[in-house]
C-alpha cells in the first residue's frame, strides 16, 4: 500500500509500519508534549488510542479528547491538527493508524450486499467514507488489537490471520454503521424498514418488559429468523440493543436527576440493582456512581461518542 503522508516531526512522533497486501498498520507513540501537529492519510483510516490523550482538530469544527478505547474512522485526505497535553517519556502517548485499500473495502461491502442484503432491500452494507465517524464498540477495539498482536508477532500464517481479521473487522464496522442508519429511521414512524419499526417500539417502551416475541410480531417475522436477522444486520442481539438504551437513559438520568442511583435503575428499565451497575460499568467504564461525580463541576466531564465529531 501507499504510505500515509503525515507531516510529523520526527522528534515529536515515533512510528513502525508493517505493511500487507490490503492494508497498512501504523503504530505512534509520543514521548513529548506538542501542540498543532498535523497529520492526514491517503487511504481510509481507522485510528484507535491505546494510551493517553489526544486532541483532534479537523476543517472548523470544535476541538475534541480522543481517549484510550475509543476508535474513530478518519476519510482519506482528511487534515488534523493534532494535540499532545499528557505525553512523556514515563507516560508515552500510543495509537494505532490502520489504513485500508478502498477497492478491497467495496469488494467486502459488495459481497455483504449479495449475501446478507436486508429483507426489503432497503439499505445497503457502507462505511462512512467521506466523514468521520466514532466506533464506541468493544469488539471493534478488541479486533483491531488482534490485528496489532498478530503484526507484533512474526508467525507464519499471521499475514493470512490479518486478512481474515481485516474482513471481520469490516463486517463490524458495517453493522455498527446499519444500525446507526436503522436508528435514525426509527425516529419516523411512517418507514417501512421492518429493523426501523423494531427500534422504535424498543424506544417507546424501554422502561418495560419487552420479550423477543413481542419484537417478532413488530417486525412480521418468527422469532427464530428476527433474532438471526436482527443480530445479522445489526451487530448485536435484541436484548444487548435493549440495554444498551437502558444504560443511555440512565447516563440521562444521571445528567439530569438528583434522585438515587437505585431510583435510577428502576426508571431506566432494570429491576435488579447489581445487574444495573455491572452493565454500566461494562458499557461505560466506570460506575453509576463514578460516572455522576465526573460530573460534578471541579471534576473532568464524561462524554459518550454516539457517531460523529464533524
Amino acid at each position: 500500500m501507499a504510505q500515509p503522508t503525515p507531516t510529523i516531526q520526527p522528534a515529536v512522533e515515533q512510528r513502525r509500519v508493517y505493511s500487507y497486501a490490503h492494508c497498512e498498520l501504523n503504530l505512534f507513540e509520543t514521548t513529548q508534549q506538542a501542540q498543532a501537529v498535523p497529520l492526514q492519510f491517503n487511504h481510509l483510516t481507522i485510528m484507535s488510542m491505546m494510551r493517553g490523550k489526544k486532541v483532534i482538530r479537523m476543517d472548523r469544527s470544535a476541538p475534541f479528547d480522543y481517549l484510550p478505547g475509543e476508535s474513530l474512522i478518519i476519510p482519506a485526505q482528511r487534515a488534523m491538527l493534532i494535540d499532545y497535553p499528557e505525553a512523556g517519556i514515563s507516560s508515552p502517548t500510543q495509537c494505532t493508524a490502520l489504513m485500508m485499500e478502498e477497492n478491497f473495502i467495496q469488494k467486502n461491502l459488495d459481497q455483504l450486499d449479495e449475501e446478507y442484503n436486508t429483507m426489503d432491500n432497503s439499505h445497503h452494507w457502507a462505511l462512512p467514507m467521506d466523514s468521520c465517524f466514532f466506533l464506541h464498540n468493544p469488539e471493534i477495539t478488541a479486533t483491531i488489537n488482534k490485528i496489532v498482536h498478530l503484526s507484533l508477532d512474526h508467525k507464519p500464517m499471521n499475514e493470512l490471520r490479518v486478512e481474515l481479521s481485516l474482513k471481520e473487522l469490516l463486517v463490524l464496522i458495517a453493522q455498527q454503521q446499519h444500525l446507526s442508519q436503522t436508528e435514525q429511521a426509527s425516529e419516523y414512524a411512517h418507514n417501512s424498514n421492518h429493523f426501523a419499526h423494531v427500534l422504535h417500539f424498543i424506544k417507546q417502551h424501554i422502561t418495560e418488559k419487552i420479550s423477543i416475541e413481542q419484537l417478532s410480531r413488530v417486525a412480521c417475522m418468527s422469532r427464530t429468523n428476527f433474532f438471526k436477522a436482527f443480530k445479522s444486520y445489526l451487530g448485536l442481539s435484541p436484548a444487548d440493543y435493549i440495554v444498551r438504551e437502558r444504560i443511555a437513559l440512565a447516563r440521562q438520568l444521571l445528567q439530569e436527576a438528583d434522585i438515587s442511583i437505585a431510583e435510577i435503575a428502576y426508571q431506566s428499565g432494570f429491576n435488579n440493582i447489581p445487574y444495573f451497575i455491572r452493565q454500566f460499568r461494562k458499557q461505560e467504564q466506570v460506575t453509576p456512581g463514578e460516572y455522576r461525580a465526573a460530573l460534578q463541576p471541579d471534576n473532568s466531564p464524561l462524554r459518550h461518542h454516539a457517531n460523529t465529531p464533524s
